[in-house]
């Protein structure tokens, strides 16, 4: 939220409008984050990485379906070197074993498809609310607040006994990864 608090200078204007898709975004990012967490906690890290990241597909995809975007070659070439990295991540060395299972899978999958939720409900929202681009600071705050209460929920029920450990040895991490996922967001928006 602080990337968005700060990038709009004091210049906020909350609106109704846009809570829909802000509490879309909300879920679906909390459920990326949580089956990305089980996802690498059950299976390969790389592989994990490398699926999450063609959930940038969904909403080219989309574009390409709802709002007739051309297919280009960078969408093209973009599109055959994430399988080809697929293909090499899955590769193994000697000695090294791959572990996919059928739980790793879903957990992959669903945190994939909310993954790509997210660009697609930003995308839908900047299409449909008028001032949609405008409103990008107080749409990702609301959203991000509305995240932050379902972590700490989660957290609550999931983590009650390690959460003030965890919170303490992962503050400087964890709020530089919050930054640098604040940056990603906005330059996505």
């Amino acid at each position: 939220m602080i990337v968005f608090i700060i990038t709009a200078g004091g210049n906020l204007d909350f609106s109704s409008d846009f809570l829909p898709y802000a509490i879309a975004f909300a879920l679906c990012y909390s459920l990326a984050s949580i089956f990305m967490l089980l996802a690498l906690f059950t299976g390969p890290v790389s592989v994990a990485s490398l699926m999450l990241s063609y959930s940038t597909m969904i909403p080219a995809i989309y574009s390409i379906i709802v709002y007739d975007e051309p297919i280009d070659t960078k969408l093209i070439a973009g599109t055959v070197l994430m399988i080809a990295s697929l293909f090499f991540a899955n590769m193994e060395k000697k000695g090294t074993q791959k572990k996919i299972t059928a739980k790793w899978l879903v957990y992959i999958t669903i945190a994939a498809v909310t993954n790509g939720g997210c660009s697609l409900v930003q995308k839908i929202q900047q299409m449909n609310v008028k001032g949609g681009y405008d409103c990008k600071n107080e749409f990702m705050i609301a959203s991000l607040f509305i995240i932050t209460i379902i972590m700490v929920i989660g957290a609550l029920i999931s983590e009650r006994k390690k959460m003030g450990f965890n919170l303490k040895k992962g503050l400087f991490l964890g709020g530089a990864c919050g930054i640098a996922n604040g940056v990603v967001n906005y330059l996505v928006i």
